[in-house]
């Protein structure tokens, strides 16, 4: 590139997002059986995409893994906030990743990060009232701050809608600039040459495909305030997202390098593009390479085509010159404005052809008039407890970022008039909840896809079911009652689901958390018993065992207890006191569990206290009194009576295990588990009896009885489910065992997706233990046992993680074969180094890891 020739930059925006996804009364993800063999979409995609692009690969001429890069470290991006909380919670090395790449951009890009702020939850703002965005963005902005240590300088709006009113809201809270699609750009002048005057040029009509779109502009707003935009390229972003692009890094920067514009050859300009973030690994398979190699040779190169930058650097180095006027109410993906998040206007995922989307309006009506039935409810209940209850609602995100008591008293000084008793905080929190679940019910997603029924309209719907009965439960039952009044007139697409009224009968209703938490109660007791068909080794002896001290978003403390064990009745009183972490509302309750021949087990539950009683403790009686009978008849093993006295005791309380697992997808999981692991245990017991007979007959040549093939092949799945446990390893036995597997009807006893996922795990978890512990010889071995199963095409895991943790390992490796003498290297944790080393060496071959001569052994 000439020394006087302009410069050319590139920017890849990544818009990485998932709806929040957690049961509103619980505060925790479910099991999602769709997203298996995962637990849910956000394990799922974090291990497609999120962590992939925090450690990229980038191979070598030879094939080998020349690389790891940090996507997020040189591109645009922004993570939405409640993804970014379930990645601190569930995948802290990606959330660590993705900050430590921020910082790192701070230093490459002259102290402007290449981080985004989000609109909170995904709201689509047009369609939000004006405190609503003040919300949305003052949470976006304090959870981002909070995570990454600095103000954001932009801020991504959800699908890119847009209208004036936004842009203020963004330019009022300090945003430099936003991001938005060109079709949304309507008209544009060259900006006076003071910034305090006012443009005497025409304006100048423009098309998406006219648009210049390398470089910023200035959307001047009523307040006196503006805003820069930046409009993607159209064309490249597309066919990043949906033309398959990415399925090779050559092409990927040539068509970004085809971005450059000629005929602005006077000025610097930006090639830059916006997609969701998802789409480098999860949408496209590998996409997060195609996007590290772009990154890589632009990185490398001494003068570079187009040189790497974000976005706010590129504003702080050439401010806009021009002025843009925004068409109001557009979106990225709605041709037709923002009308896909409030009307049937025919945009719709295509998953589902011949479906009508006629639901989508009635839906944002009941839940605007949920919304403003809700808000009058706060402020009139806050009134006299706030200074200003607006004020409050904006500052909720302190406590949704860390809800210990420290945290609270500040929130409570800075917004309360007087000091407030234990109730009142109690029925202020709560208010804070319904206003947000009132803004959790927004979320975009709600409206995206096509049917009622999906899984994100039934999110949005439940978040407004817990705002209205948290209202209910403070005394306010029409804000209920009027959502369900309205639910008949949503329609739905199938006989199964004809409208929200039915979904709400079959998916919601039955997982409502009663004010009185005794299904928390209920849930809590029933992790401590011993389920029907628990593996047969499960002694008496265990019981009682502990109730859990968390259940999701409840703490659980236990007052008392009364236990009896008499063959065959197992018979558990406990008083546990509950308390929610989101509101402080605490209840206590008795919880019990009746455990009778033929694995039968009843849980019965019983509130027994005031909301918030100061002195819990002191109530209920005495479990020995109130119960007498029941523990009378346990004592003298009187089945009879036992089950007559407990639902006398608890009446309609009273569920079975089975019963209650069936409104708790993660128990029915345990069970399921428990379920199996007795299967296989006693299939394996079986063999080892009838192990003699079935080798006579195939000695006598006489056929084996398909009972006992089937038995046989369930115990051979049972010793390979145990040879994928890293704690009891053993790889020869897995390789016998694994070739059964040919056999074309295996799928019916085998659940080799189940075994693929464990084994995953697995690699994952002693990558990472490898990494920790750099030099420690059974680690890597056990690592070695690990990726051997992983390669057999019978199983074909993938091995990213290890290959991962082998490269990170190489500097460690050439640290000991620099050694004069091994003793002294700073990374051996013990053992032979050169064995270690030797190991190490084969496994990087193995797995196409490039090897430093260095760090070979000689």
């Amino acid at each position: 590139m000439s020394l006087h020739a302009p410069q050319r930059y590139l920017c890849v925006h990544g818009h990485f997002y998932q709806p929040p996804r957690e049961n509103p009364w619980l505060d925790g993800i479910l099991r999602q059986p769709s997203a298996a063999p995962f637990a849910d979409w956000n394990e799922r995609i974090a291990f497609e995409c999120y962590a992939p692009n925090a450690a990229a690969r980038v191979l070598g001429a030879d094939g080998h893994l020349a690389r790891l890069i940090n996507n997020y470290e040189l591109i645009s991006f922004n993570v939405g906030p409640t993804l970014l909380a379930w990645l601190e919670q569930w995948a802290p090395r990606t959330y660590r990743a993705i900050l430590d790449a921020d910082a790192a951009s701070l230093r490459r890009f002259s102290g402007h990060g290449s981080a985004l702020a989000q609109v909170y939850n995904h709201v689509i703002m047009p369609l939000a009232t004006e405190d609503d965005q003040v919300t949305q963005v003052r949470w976006g902005i304090r959870d981002f701050k909070q995570r990454f240590s600095r103000l954001p300088e932009g801020m991504w709006l959800p699908e890119t809608a847009v209208d004036l009113r936004s842009l203020e809201t963004l330019a009022q809270h300090g945003i430099a600039f936003t991001i938005l699609a060109p079709h949304q750009a309507r008209r544009i002048r060259p900006l006076p040459a003071s910034r305090f005057a006012t443009s005497t040029e025409a304006w100048q009509d423009v098309q998406s495909t006219t648009l210049d779109t390398s470089h910023p502009y200035l959307v001047r707003l009523p307040s006196g305030k503006s805003i820069a935009v930046f409009f993607y390229d159209g064309p490249i972003s597309r066919a990043v997202a949906f033309e398959q692009l990415l399925q090779n890094g050559e092409a990927f920067l040539s068509r970004l390098l085809g971005g450059i514009r000629h005929d602005r050859s006077t000025r610097p300009q930006l090639v830059h593009i916006a997609t969701d973030g998802e789409t480098y690994g999860h949408h496209h398979k590998y996409g997060e390479m195609a996007l590290a190699y772009v990154l890589d040779q632009l990185r490398a190169d001494p003068h570079p085509p187009l040189r790497l930058t974000n976005y706010a650097q590129f504003l702080h180095m050439h401010p806009p010159t021009e002025e843009v006027e925004v068409h109001e109410n557009t979106s990225w993906s709605c041709a037709h404005g923002i009308e896909r998040w409030r009307t049937s206007c025919g945009c719709s995922s295509g998953g589902s052809p011949g479906f009508h989307q006629h639901w989508r309006q009635p839906l944002r009506q009941a839940l605007d008039a949920l919304h403003a039935q809700a808000l009058d409810l706060y402020r009139e209940r806050t009134s006299a407890l706030l200074r200003s209850p607006l004020d409050a609602r904006h500052d909720y995100i302190d406590l949704l970022l860390d809800r210990s008591e420290r945290a609270r008293l500040r929130y409570l000084r800075s917004h309360t008039t007087r000091s407030l008793d234990r109730d009142e905080q109690v029925l202020l929190w709560k208010l804070l909840e319904v206003q947000r679940n009132a803004q959790l019910m927004f979320t975009s997603c709600g409206w995206f896809f096509d049917d009622i029924a999906g899984p994100e309209p039934l999110q949005v719907l439940q978040y407004a079911v817990r705002a209205a009965q948290l209202a209910r439960d403070l005394g306010h039952p029409q804000l209920l009652a009027d959502l369900q009044a309205a639910l008949p007139r949503i329609p739905g697409n199938t006989s199964a689901v004809p409208d929200a009224a039915a979904l709400y009968k079959a998916h919601i209703e039955p997982f409502v958390i009663a004010d009185d938490l005794q299904p928390i109660a209920a849930q809590a007791i029933a992790r401590t018993a011993r389920p029907a068909h628990a593996p047969s080794d499960t002694s008496h002896s265990a019981f009682p065992a502990p109730v859990p001290s968390t259940l999701y978003c409840y703490a659980i403390a236990q007052l008392a207890e009364r236990h009896v064990t008499q063959a065959p009745v197992q018979l558990s009183l406990r008083t546990l006191s509950l308390t929610s972490k989101l509101t402080e509302d605490r209840r206590v309750c008795i919880a019990a569990t009746l455990s009778l021949p033929d694995d039968v087990l009843l849980i019965g539950t019983l509130s027994c206290s005031l909301p918030n009683q100061a002195n819990p403790s002191e109530e209920p009686a005495d479990l020995g009194t109130r119960f007498a009978d029941l523990l009378a008849a346990a004592e003298h093993a009187d089945t009879t009576t036992c089950r007559h006295l407990f639902s006398r005791h608890f009446g309609n309380q009273v569920f079975s295990l089975l019963a209650l697992a069936a409104r708790s997808p993660d128990l029915l999981a345990l069970l399921t588990e428990a379920a199996r692991a007795r299967l296989r245990q006693d299939a394996q017991a079986s063999q080892q009896r009838l192990l003699p007979l079935i080798q006579t007959l195939q000695a006598s040549q006489e056929p084996v009885p398909v009972e006992l093939r089937t038995l046989s092949r369930l115990a051979d799945a049972a010793a390979l489910a145990g040879t994928l446990d890293p704690q009891s390893l053993d790889p020869s036995t897995a390789r016998l065992l694994l070739a059964v597997l040919d056999e074309p009807s295996s799928s019916a006893w085998f659940d080799l997706p189940a075994a693929r996922h464990r084994l995953l795990q697995a690699l994952m978890r002693m990558s990472e233990h490898c990494e920790d512990h750099p030099g420690e010889f059974e680690g890597l071995h056990k690592l070695e046992q690990l990726v051997e199963l992983a390669c057999l095409p019978a199983l074909a895991v993938p091995v990213l993680a290890a290959e991962m943790a082998l490269f990170r390992l190489v500097p460690v490796a050439a640290s000991m074969m620099r050694a004069q003498r091994f003793s002294s290297s700073p990374h051996l944790v013990g053992g032979d180094p050169a064995r270690w080393l030797t190991l190490f060496s084969a496994l990087c071959r193995t797995l196409h890891v490039a090897l430093p001569s260095s760090a070979r052994p000689h």
